[in-house]
């Protein structure tokens, strides 16, 4: 049996799921968590239960993200990360650390990521990060 194709699912993507409930991105996203192919980083975990509007949405996220496979951070992730922010910068473009630690993470697990934010375009555009259209 070949082996799953999982996906990153970004932090807008994520509110858009959890926000509307409709629309191509959530039911993008909802086909696949149902499909066990949906991944976050942590750093998209805090953002959302920090980005939640009452105790009941943030309860919500974290049952939800129970269920999805959560990629790790060590310091090999922190470390390419910092040098990719580097790399970028000196090429004039200056990318949040959160967003330099999610593509990181995807390159070293062979992940799309699933996003709308101009942050990975850039990214793309100088580093073999693959980005799944919304």
């Amino acid at each position: 049996m070949p082996k799953k194709m999982r996906v990153m699912v970004d932090t807008c993507c994520w509110v858009d799921f959890f926000r509307s409930g409709k629309g191509r991105t959530s039911q993008s996203v909802n086909e696949f968590v149902r499909n066990d192919n949906a991944c976050v980083s942590g750093i998209i975990i805090s953002e959302l239960v920090y980005g939640a509007i009452s105790n009941k949405e943030a309860d919500l996220i974290k049952n939800v993200l129970l269920g999805v496979h959560v990629m790790p951070i060590d310091n090999s992730i922190l470390m390419k990360a910092g040098d990719m922010g580097f790399s970028l910068r000196r090429k004039g473009f200056t990318i949040p650390l959160t967003d330099l630690v999610i593509a990181v993470q995807c390159l070293e697990n062979n992940l799309e990521l699933m996003t709308s934010d101009k942050h990975f375009s850039i990214i793309s555009e100088h580093t073999p990060l693959k980005t799944h259209g919304i």
